[in-house]
């Protein structure tokens, strides 16, 4: 989930930085997405990282320190799919309602998380959506039973 903090804006030293905090990334792919956005956007916004905790528990504890404590200076947070509801009722987090207007694009259950007393509070930005792949033939072969839906020929 990606949220927009409180802050009014502008975190960073002048009012064209953005602070995008987020637990670390292990793939390398933020930080190329963030040069990428840089580059389309050089002398609008800039986004800068704030690398946070990688445990949820103490990365969410150090939001809830510094947004009690005034708001700091991060403009957008990558969040647990947990925490909107609890941001947005403590007003740490903006109603992205009337600037999210493609809600038909996103899965229902991650839109779902991100709503909250009828409004919508962070954008879903991945899911961690599991899959199970076996081999039919092996299944068969073994003669355990079929994972096919009813009605279904394959």
């Amino acid at each position: 989930m990606l949220g927009a903090s409180g802050c009014s804006g502008g975190g960073g030293s002048d009012s064209n930085t953005l602070i995008f905090s987020m637990g670390p990334d292990d793939t390398g792919v933020l930080p190329e997405l963030i040069k990428k956005f840089n580059k389309q956007n050089k002398g609008s916004f800039q986004v800068v990282q704030r690398e946070m905790p990688s445990n949820s528990d103490q990365y969410f504890d150090q939001l809830c320190t510094q947004f009690q404590a005034g708001g700091g200076d991060i403009d957008v947070i990558g969040s647990d799919v947990i925490w909107p509801a609890q941001f947005a009722a403590s007003g740490y987090i903006q109603d992205l309602t009337d600037r999210f207007t493609d809600q038909d694009a996103f899965l229902p259950g991650p839109l779902a998380a991100n709503t909250y007393d009828g409004k919508v509070w962070g954008v879903p930005w991945y899911t961690d959506g599991g899959l199970l792949y076996y081999r039919q033939d092996l299944r068969e072969k073994a003669g355990t039973l079929s994972l096919r839906r009813p009605g279904r020929s394959s």
